[in-house]
């Protein structure tokens, strides 16, 4: 038996070597580290062909952060600088002559440079809150408070009809109403007594808003010509509600919460309650005390902690409820308690709860005479005694004259119900 011996055949270093037909595994995943340098390098050229070549440097250099956000806007200018540039209107820019032949066809949606759709759907300008961390809310931080007035009626069906004057404290949300009985400087009760209340919010320098009413108008003057404290006046365009929209959104709340108070009021006495009582005046101005000191806004405050960074802590009662109030006795000079006369008579007296003072937390009852006073203690009756109809309905007394008793009534119509000897004169 002869055995042929074939030739040996010289292989590379680079290339797999086969033994007798079969690589082995090593050389095979060389030849495949190899296949892979030689695709990356290819693609790597590909790439320096398209973009231009990159240098080591480039490759190594870690990602910057993202830069914070910058506030000032570059086309209003630095709002601390010495430039203000003018913000200008959107120009429309014309389509091509495909795009206004489509149009026609239906005019939708609505094109700013189709004439047909800008006369028959022109709108106002859009009245756009400050958003948070822009330029101009910083500003208007440093700017005074806005309080705005405005006339509203109840019930237009009423005769006469019956109209109130409403202000919104824009920043704190406080919110105040009185019932007018005319529009104009013909009521001076209720002018003083707006003053009062911008005063109780904690304001002296404030931005006196009003829309282009003649009669809101008479009365801004005339409030700036009485406070002594910066009063800037300010007027949106003419026949333009939206342009006081927080006074018409104070219009919506008070008169939601008065028909709420009402509807409630009237299935507790079980009797249907006029508009035109005395105890629906006292409605509104307790409406308003609701609201600021309870009414929780969207960041979880009440107006009255806003402008206070307090809570609301006096006990309060239900609207109309029947009480026996404790009268504080009359004191002398220098704050002296006068001696009671009268050993044996009560101390408390029955009374209709309407509110409270929201300065001094005093509790407002009506006695049984029609008179409204102010005591700091109130007793609740038991749950069957609590709602009598006949002392709601011969409620007499008004936030404008609480003492319809007394003699001379021309004495209220002068100012606002404070603390003086005509109140004093109203406890004995």
């Amino acid at each position: 038996m002869y055995v042929t011996q074939q030739p040996l055949q010289e292989v590379s270093d680079d290339e797999p070597k086969e033994v007798d037909g079969v690589v082995s595994e090593d050389d095979w995943i060389d030849g495949m580290e190899d296949e892979r340098d030689e695709d990356e390098d290819e693609a790597r050229r590909q790439e320096q062909d398209l973009f231009g070549a990159t240098t080591d440097e480039d490759e190594e250099q870690p990602p910057k952060p993202d830069k914070k956000p910058q506030l000032t806007d570059p086309l209003m200018g630095d709002p601390g600088g010495d430039e203000r540039v003018p913000r200008d209107l959107h120009s429309p820019v014309g389509p091509s002559a495909r795009a206004i032949e489509l149009h026609n066809y239906t005019h939708l949606p609505y094109r700013c440079w189709c004439n047909p759709c800008r006369e028959a759907r022109a709108r106002e300008d859009a009245h756009a809150r400050l958003k948070h961390g822009t330029d101009e809310e910083e500003l208007e931080g440093n700017a005074l408070p806005i309080i705005s007035l405005d006339y509203q009626e109840l019930n237009e069906d009423a005769e006469p009809p019956q109209k109130v004057i409403v202000g919104k404290d824009e920043k704190t949300g406080s919110v105040f109403c009185h019932k007018v009985i005319a529009k104009g400087l013909t009521d001076e009760w209720a002018v003083r007594k707006v003053i009062q209340d911008i005063e109780d919010v904690g304001r002296s320098q404030v931005i006196l808003k009003t829309d282009g009413e003649p009669a809101i108008k008479a009365v801004q003057s005339r409030m700036i010509s009485l406070r002594k404290a910066q009063t800037v006046p300010r007027n949106p365009p003419a026949y333009n509600p939206q342009s006081n929209g927080p006074c018409e959104k104070a219009v919506q709340d008070v008169t939601g919460q008065l028909r709420t108070m009402k509807l409630a009021l009237e299935s507790r006495v079980q009797v249907k309650v006029p508009d035109d009582l005395p105890i629906m005046e006292w409605a509104l101005e307790h409406a308003c005390f609701l609201l600021n000191k309870f009414n929780v806004g969207h960041d979880g405050m009440t107006p009255h902690e806003r402008a206070t960074g307090r809570k609301w802590k006096r006990p309060i009662l239900e609207f109309g409820e029947a009480v026996m109030a404790k009268l504080s006795l009359q004191r002398r000079n220098k704050g002296r308690t006068r001696k009671q006369k009268r050993k044996l008579a009560p101390r408390a007296i029955p009374a209709v709860w309407v509110g409270q003072v929201g300065r001094t937390g005093e509790h407002i009852v009506i006695k049984e005479n029609g008179d409204a006073v102010r005591c700091r203690t109130v007793k609740r009756n038991a749950p069957e005694d609590r709602w009598l109809a006949e002392k709601v309905m011969l409620i007499k007394a008004t936030p404008r004259c609480p003492a319809p008793s007394a003699k001379d009534l021309s004495a209220y119509a002068r100012g606002p119900w404070t603390r003086s000897r005509r109140t004093r004169r109203m406890r004995s």
